[in-house]
């Protein structure tokens, strides 16, 4: 436009001795329109002042609609092309095209500049980020384990057995732990980058730190597990628990009484929502429907929050993300795939296409990647159930800390229980199935105990070894089932509950179960299941509460005489160890730990009793009679074995000599380096190249 008006007058559309005064000219005043010729015609008029409005929302954007508007003058009769109705002489016919056709060549010249001249699109980089050995990534095996910041300059995660918070500088070589802050969980960042939030337990605190360090700033209590969070412009934060009684909930930043967005609808089939992520508009939310068919049944799903209305997107995926291409970024069996996505009206615009292979994916369906606003992807590689970037084995830990593996093919392993004899271990393998399978520690082979879609965890050994106790969600919430440990037989319901519930311990003539349950708005407390001393079953009305209290209690173990419960709580603001009565939980309390515990468990014999901090398994000794006394925590060993997100994930020998731990196969050769992760940068051209914008 500035080009054209200077070509038809002879002047300059903005005028000024120097680039400040010509700046203020563009700015301030309108190009001296007439001094344009009284017969310049009405259609470069109008093209000129389309190109020189100083409204942005009025101005042609490009120069393609500059030449839609070139082509509609010159297809305009010529009577209409003059602002003066008589039809002009052969000569001045001859003007308007000329004029056009100049303008048309001028576009065209200008069009060929540009493309010779504009800088080349920015190159695909890849390399990895490989932690040291204490600090590898701490796989939750639940959340998204790591985030990058908007702006793609920062990546934060969890590190190391005590899953301490870490922050690293994309361009440095080391990450710096923020200090005091461990057991963090699901991190996300603030839109600016300044804040760090993160969950702390299960039934625990939401917190925020900063990304320079300091304490942190508690935000909200919640009720559960940690299941993703997302901050959004208007400083709220979207989050999510596996209490399935809420779904989405809301809070502000800086503090307050959470808001429920949705809850998930058991009628559809629905089981929880998790793994929220703010639209950057603010207008919806993102988020995972979740069912008892586990993550190859979930759904991608949006929640207007304008018109408190939501629904599914997708069939089949996971932990969805928007990135400013203009595309939905989700997963599928540990592989990323991207549709196009129109954020005006909450809608799929393409098929899905298979964007990144083999990212770590979590059985519960989140998966460890993170995208940067201006196109830097960050993924920890993986597959569908990884709970790491490898693959874990079985490892006997003599109390020197020797090693002796098992013949066990690498999986993923959780919660190891050795049968009451000794020779069998009972495991949940959240992998591709998420079931309980059987080793046989004479025979060296596996045998699978549960079968279906449902997610099934914590095996517990009935005393005389001919049933397994464990949680499933086969029936809708984490409630309890048992089966027969031959496989023979059918599952049976024990529980009947919306709660989520963990069996934890049996007492040993096999009539009490103790298990955690946690409740809407209450931290979870301790429950006793009454069994049936013939072992045909139990009835729901026969539970009834064992400890309750405004703090977590978890991992309760009964003692091998049944007159003692060990558990770990965050009573303290810190998760110790304590022994309490059993059954009678009120008539005493014992601190066992000092500096900080979890996971206890008793030796066989009854006169010790075992928990871990961080790395280290420690030791303390007891004595049950007359009356209850312990010593003082010493160290057994320590070492890089897998601390489970929830729940006990070791066992010690019958005569205590030997305990059975998980490692990473990846650590399992103390030369072979952790887990990395992958960073991508400049990753938007690949996606685009491989889903191409709208048209």
């Amino acid at each position: 436009g500035v080009v054209l008006f200077e070509m038809l007058t002879g002047t300059r559309a903005f005028a000024g001795d120097d680039i400040s005064e010509t700046l203020a000219s563009v700015l301030k005043t309108d190009p001296d329109w007439t001094a344009l010729s009284a017969d310049t015609p009405a259609a470069i008029r109008r093209l000129l002042r389309r190109c020189l409005e100083k409204d942005a929302r009025r101005r042609l954007d490009s120069a393609a609609a500059v030449r839609l508007d070139i082509d509609e003058a010159l297809t305009t009769p010529i009577a209409e092309r003059s602002p003066t109705a008589a039809v002009p002489t052969a000569p001045r016919r001859v003007m308007p095209v000329a004029i056009l056709s100049v303008l048309g060549g001028a576009v065209v010249a200008a069009l060929a500049t540009w493309v010779l001249t504009r800088p080349a699109p920015p190159s695909l980089t890849r390399f990895a980020i490989v932690p040291p050995t204490a600090q590898a990534l701490a796989s939750s095996g639940t959340d998204r384990d790591l985030a990058l910041s908007l702006d793609g300059t920062h990546l934060v995660y969890s590190a190391g057995a005590q899953a301490q918070l870490m922050v690293r500088a994309i361009d440095q070589l080391n990450a710096l732990p923020l200090a005091g802050i461990t057991a963090a969980r699901a991190p996300f960042l603030s839109p600016d980058g300044r804040w760090i939030g993160f969950f702390i337990g299960t039934n625990g605190e939401l917190k925020k730190v900063s990304t320079t360090g300091g304490p942190p700033l508690s935000v909200c209590r919640y009720t559960g597990g940690s299941r993703g969070a997302s901050w959004g412009t208007d400083d709220t934060i979207v989050f999510a628990t596996n209490d399935t009684s809420t779904g989405l909930l809301r809070v502000p930043a800086g503090g307050g009484e959470p808001q429920v967005l949705t809850t998930p609808d058991p009628a559809k089939g629905e089981q929880d929502h998790v793994f929220p992520s703010v639209l950057p508009d603010g207008r919806g939310v993102l988020f995972t429907i979740t069912s008892a068919g586990g993550a190859a049944n979930a759904q991608v799903a949006v929640l207007d929050l304008k018109t408190g209305q939501r629904k599914t997107l997708i069939q089949g995926g996971s932990q969805p993300e928007y990135v400013e291409t203009g595309h939905l970024i989700y997963a599928v069996a540990g592989t990323l795939r991207a549709v196009r996505f129109d954020l005006a009206k909450l809608e799929v615009l393409s098929d899905p296409v298979p964007v990144v292979e083999h990212v770590m994916t979590q059985g519960s369906g989140a998966a460890n990647f993170s995208v940067s606003r201006h196109g830097t992807l960050v993924y920890v590689p993986g597959g569908a159930g990884t709970q790491s970037g490898v693959a874990r084995s079985l490892v006997w830990v003599s109390r020197q800390g020797k090693e002796d593996p098992i013949a066990a093919a690498p999986r993923a392993y959780q919660h190891p229980r050795l049968s009451p004899d000794g020779t069998r271990v009972a495991l949940a393998i959240p992998d591709q199935e998420n079931d309980i399978w059987i080793w046989d520690l004479s025979r060296q082979t596996p045998t699978r105990l549960t079968f279906g879609p449902a997610d099934e965890y914590f095996p517990t050994w009935t005393p005389d070894g001919r049933r397994v106790i464990f949680n499933s969600t086969r029936a809708g919430a984490r409630n309890i089932f048992w089966q027969p440990a031959d496989g023979t037989g059918t599952v049976e319901r024990l529980t009947t509950s919306p709660n989520q519930q963990y069996p934890t311990s049996l007492s040993p003539d096999g009539t009490r179960l103790v298990f955690q349950e946690t409740f809407p708005k209450t931290a979870g407390d301790l429950m006793l299941l009454a069994l049936d001393q013939k072992g045909i079953g139990a009835s729901p009305a026969r539970i009834e509460p064992l400890l309750q209290a405004p703090f977590s209690k978890s991992n309760a173990e009964i003692s091998p005489d049944g007159h003692w419960l060990a558990y770990q709580s965050d009573e303290s603001s810190q998760n110790q160890i304590y022994v309490r009565p059993f059954p009678r939980v009120g008539d005493g309390r014992w601190q066992i730990s000092t500096g900080g515990g979890f996971t206890p468990l008793w030796a066989r014999s009854g006169r010790e009793l075992f928990f871990r901090n961080g790395t280290t398994l420690l030791s303390v000794a007891v004595q049950t009679t007359p009356t209850f006394s312990a010593g003082n925590p010493t160290k057994v060993f320590e070492g890089p074995y897998v601390v489970a997100p929830i729940g006990r994930n070791y066992d010690v020998s019958l005569d205590g000599q030997r305990f059975l731990m998980i490692k990473d196969s990846a650590t399992t050769d103390d030369k072979a380096t952790p887990a990395s992760m992958v960073v991508v940068e400049h990753w938007f051209e690949e996606l685009k190249r491989l889903v191409p914008p709208r048209p």
